[in-house]
C-alpha cells in the first residue's frame, strides 16, 4: 500500500479559516450570543478541517482509494483510468489545493484530486496501467 497525502493549498486553508472566524464573530458578538450556534458551527468546522487536512489517496494493489479523513469517498480500479489531466478546476472535489489533477476513468467518469507528490503518484499509476495518458497545462 502506498499513501499520497493531499497537497494543502494556503489559499483554500485561508478561506476556510477566515469563513469560520467570520461566522464565529457574527455568532459571538451579535446582539444575542447564541451558544448553541457556536457549538454547532464549531463541531461542523472541526469535521471540515479534519477532512481538509486528512485527505489522502491510497494505492492498494490495483485500486485507487480516495479518503477524506475517516470516510472512503471513492474506490477506482486503476486499470479503468484512461487519462490524468492537470487541472485548474474550482469544482468541489477531494482536493485540498488548487494544483489539481483530473482522473478520467471508465467511459465518462472523472474525479479531481491534488496529491502532494503528483509525480510519484502519476508514476505509480502508470506502473499499474501503462496505457494511462497524462496531459499537463501549458504555461502561458
Amino acid at each position: 500500500m502506498k499513501v499520497y497525502p493531499s497537497k494543502i493549498g494556503f489559499g483554500l486553508a485561508a478561506v476556510l479559516s477566515a469563513s469560520y472566524l467570520l461566522i464565529l464573530c457574527i455568532i459571538l458578538f451579535g446582539e444575542v450570543a447564541d451558544w448553541w450556534a457556536f457549538v454547532l458551527i464549531s463541531v461542523l468546522y472541526s469535521f471540515v478541517f479534519y477532512t481538509f487536512f486528512n485527505t489522502k489517496y491510497l494505492i492498494v494493489n490495483d485500486m485507487l482509494i480516495i479518503k477524506l479523513g475517516f470516510i472512503t469517498m471513492k474506490t477506482i480500479e486503476i486499470k479503468t483510468i484512461v487519462k490524468i489531466d492537470e487541472s485548474r478546476s474550482i469544482l468541489s472535489s477531494p482536493a485540498s489545493s488548487m494544483h489539481r489533477w483530473e482522473i478520467i476513468y471508465n467511459k465518462f467518469d472523472s474525479i479531481i484530486i491534488s496529491p502532494k507528490d503528483a509525480v510519484g503518484f502519476i508514476n505509480e499509476i502508470k506502473q499499474i496501467n501503462t496505457s494511462v495518458r497524462v496531459s499537463y497545462l501549458t504555461k502561458s
